[in-house]
């Protein structure tokens, strides 16, 4: 799956895209944040919905468990 994990300067770690994507909301002129203030969940590539609703949402911190490479 070419969605399956997303990482940028302004934006990630996303799943499937819009699947669960979190990114810091771009702002013309101004320093770029590490505020994660734009993040969405919108059922695009992923099976089920990581969550009920659609709307913009905030996240104080997040924790990665574990990285594994596929190496195919």
């Amino acid at each position: 799956m070419n969605n399956a994990l997303y990482y940028s300067e302004f934006r990630g770690p996303s799943f499937g895209n819009s699947d669960l994507r979190l990114s810091v909301a771009f702002r013309l002129n101004s320093k770029p944040s590490n505020h994660y203030d734009f993040n969405i969940c919108k059922q695009e590539y992923y099976e089920k919905k990581i969550r009920d609703t659609e709307n913009v949402f905030y996240i104080e911190e997040y924790e990665v468990f574990q990285i594994i490479r596929n190496l195919l």
